[in-house]
């Protein structure tokens, strides 16, 4: 944000442009276990484009009002000023917005709702349906309160003559026009719609009658793989959620097949190169979609939507209160959300009864016996349990989680028998209180079975050819991330910079960045290249384990999980954070001294030349990863596969 400096005046601006905040949608896409709306957000992206071309055309100024994400893919011009959204995230305190939406949630009447239609609702999907609306009314409150403060500066530091909103319904636009018509009444306002949705619009189109409706037929013709019948048979159905769940579910079917027991694997959604993978392995997949019949979804929704608005009848929601609690500096964020609120409200409940729809389907086409999940978070890995339940069969939770999560999301209260991968998560789940022991079971890691025939496989040679790491090159891997509000690019970009600054001292060195695997790869390439970072290699898809193998240390951020894995492989770890930001919540191995943490205030390039050639301390940070992750992964290692095949075999056979 910028002021004249030799007058101390506002900037002049002919239009501020307001870039509609999608992050919502994504992020709901990835708790309902879909990817992250990539259609939309290109659509969003190129608006925003031919609005800033149209206004930059005419010879007028514009501030672009978007998140960093957003603004990267935004020619650079001296006409057009910008500022991004997510890095200002950090200066909030938004206590008082998870407070507020966890009073919203408590409002549902569970009872009411379970006796809503001919869908019976099970308590479990009652529950992560609260959950869900939770975190989403808190990110509306949470964003609400940021964008008033943003646009008040806003307002305050540049003289803007007319405004621009793409939708006029997102969250962002919504808090612009309120401050605007409590502060600059007489400042013009335009709505750019163009026939593209607004929010609440898009999350029922775009979830529904895009992904499904319209893509039906699309999606039935694809069927199983190797031509298996529609309606085979299976010993036991894997539910899938989330791209990182392949990594035990591929090698936990390849083991049920060693082991004479038949699986089918359906996922909420698969990316084109998990099919081919799927296919390699011969194993068969559907996705959730295949199951949809369009006149029943349309009947259920039909039956449920006016039962859940009664929710948001005045008589079942105390307004005086709430509406107090959600006015802040003279802004009524409860008028402000209550549509969208409701909205999600309503998604939250359909999407439970939809799965549980979904799952009584899979029971009468296949009759499993043995229901496996890999989490709980989400809802189709909570229907499937639920209805095996009603079914008198057997679920298994096998999770591969190494630690909790601090939101709890992860209820571990679904399944008959809980896997844990180490001590750690079993002693807090039996802290937590509500689990009896005789249901959890400690049986390590699956994904580390095979680390020995990764060894053989994966030669140093082959590494080094692959990844173009000539003979006699230190490997160093930096694991990159996507963005989130809690990591922005901002702090991305001071990850990156930093990092990569202190590596370029070294001659013999090859550094290679890995993406995440939901990361636009593509993007952060164009992200690096941006911020000057060059004489690196970027991969997604290659494997993580045989980089970690042959890598002399790995960096990561500290919320990162690869630092548990890097530490199993014996290899050094280092951490990076902020220095500002408060990381209490997220995993100790920096206090506990199982990795070396670093900040953008460390002095890196020292560090780093002790990790590569002081031997003594290499030694030292290697038994220290020893000492950390032996508490949080079951050891030996090769044996969880023969742990898990007794517990499947004692479910299937027990009555």
């Amino acid at each position: 944000m910028m002021m004249n400096n030799r007058t101390n005046q506002p900037v002049p601006v002919d239009i501020l442009i307001v870039a509609e905040d999608n992050s919502q949608i994504t992020t709901f896409r990835s708790v309902l276990g879909r990817r992250t709306g990539s259609w939309y957000q290109t659509k969003h992206i190129q608006k925003i484009q031919r609005l800033c071309k149209e206004a930059l055309k005419n010879g007028q100024s514009v501030l672009l009002f978007a998140t960093s994400d957003m603004l990267d893919q935004i020619p650079i011009s001296p006409s057009l000023h910008r500022i991004a959204i997510d890095a200002h995230m950090e200066d909030l305190d938004f206590e008082k917005a998870g407070k507020t939406a966890s009073q919203l949630a408590a409002l549902w009447d569970d009872e009411q709702l379970m006796k809503t239609s001919s869908v019976k609702l099970e308590h479990r999907s009652i529950g992560l349906a609260k959950t869900c609306f939770v975190q989403f009314g808190f990110l509306y409150l949470f964003y609400s309160i940021l964008y008033v403060e943003l646009c008040q500066k806003i307002l305050k530091q540049y003289q803007i003559k007319a405004v621009w909103l793409t939708n006029g319904e997102s969250e962002l636009e919504q808090c612009v026009l309120s401050v605007i018509r409590r502060d600059l009444p007489q400042l013009k306002v335009v709505t750019k719609r163009n026939g593209l949705a607004g929010l609440r619009n898009c999350l029922f189109n775009f979830l529904y009658r895009r992904d499904r409706l319209k893509r039906l037929d699309r999606l039935k013709s694809v069927g199983t793989c190797h031509g298996q019948n529609q309606n085979q048979k299976y010993d036991i159905v894997l539910a899938v959620c989330h791209s990182l769940q392949l990594r035990t579910a591929i090698p936990l079917a390849n083991l049920l097949k060693k082991n004479n027991l038949s699986c089918l694997l359906i996922a909420t959604e698969l990316s084109t190169d998990e099919k081919t993978v799927l296919d390699t392995h011969r194993i068969p997949w559907k996705v959730v979609n295949q199951f949809l019949d369009n006149n029943r979804f349309k009947q259920v929704s039909s039956e449920l939507t006016p039962r859940f608005q009664k929710i948001w009848q005045e008589n079942l929601w105390p307004h005086a209160a709430l509406k107090q609690a959600m006015t802040i500096e003279g802004v009524d964020f409860f008028k402000l959300n209550r549509h969208k609120l409701a909205a999600f409200a309503n998604i939250s409940l359909l999407e439970a009864a939809y799965y549980i729809e979904i799952a009584n389907m899979v029971f009468d086409r296949h009759n499993p016996q043995l229901i496996i999940s890999f989490s709980d978070a989400r809802f189709w890995e909570t229907s499937l349990p639920a209805v095996a339940h009603q079914r008198c069969k057997k679920s298994i939770l096998l999770s591969p989680n190494p630690v909790m999560s601090a939101d709890a999301i992860n209820r571990y209260d679904t399944c008959d028998q809980v896997t844990v991968v180490g001590e750690h998560i079993h002693a807090r789940l039996i802290e937590r209180g509500h689990m009896p022991v005789s249901k959890l079971s400690i049986v390590g890691d699956l994904r580390f079975d095979n680390l020995d025939n990764a060894k053989k496989e994966y030669s140093s040679t082959k590494i080094r050819n692959d990844l173009h790491a000539p003979e006699g090159h230190d490997i160093v891997t930096i694991t990159s991330y996507y963005t989130t509000s809690w990591h922005p690019v901002s702090e991305k970009k001071i990850f990156f910079v930093k990092i990569c600054q202190a590596l370029q001292a070294f001659k013999n060195m090859t550094v290679i960045v890995k993406a995440h695997p939901n990361e636009d790869e593509n993007l952060l390439r164009k992200q690096l290249q941006t911020w000057g970072i060059q004489n690196v290699m970027v991969v997604k898809q290659y494997p993580l384990y045989p980089m970690l193998l042959y890598s002399q240390f790995v960096i990561t951020l500290v919320s990162s999980m690869t630092p548990l894995e890097a530490m199993l492989l014996d290899i050094p770890v280092v951490s990076f954070s902020l220095s500002t930001k408060n990381t209490d919540k997220l995993f100790k191995y920096i206090e506990q001294d199982g990795v070396l943490g670093i900040t953008e205030k460390s002095d890196l390039r020292p560090l780093f030349e002790r990790l590569l050639d002081d031997q003594a301390f290499r030694q030292q940070r290697l038994d220290a990863g020893r000492k950390f992750i032996a508490h949080y992964i079951a050891q030996p290692l090769g044996l969880a596969g023969e742990r898990i095949m007794r517990l499947i075999q004692n479910q299937l056979h027990s009555k």
